[in-house]
């Protein structure tokens, strides 16, 4: 279970990495282009997925710490 944990904490870190650079590439576009609709709409569908994944980051976090008593002294 704890592995399983892990893995997804991992896979959840990642795809919040990804998105965080597109938050920022598009950030740099609507420096550019400031009243772009489609832009601001990426923009605004984006921050709400990392939003919704920061939950479910910190949902596995409580899940490890619950399996992994001693999960202090681990180094990831």
């Amino acid at each position: 279970m704890k592995q399983e944990v892990l893995y997804e904490m991992e896979r959840v870190n990642k795809i919040m990495e990804t998105k965080g650079k597109e938050c920022l590439s598009i950030n740099k576009q609507l420096e550019n282009n400031p009243s772009d609709p489609l832009l601001k709409e990426s923009l605004a569908k984006l921050k709400q997925e990392l939003k919704e994944f920061r939950a479910i980051q910190n949902e596995l976090w409580h899940m490890y710490k619950k399996i992994n008593p001693n999960w202090k002294k681990t180094s990831f």
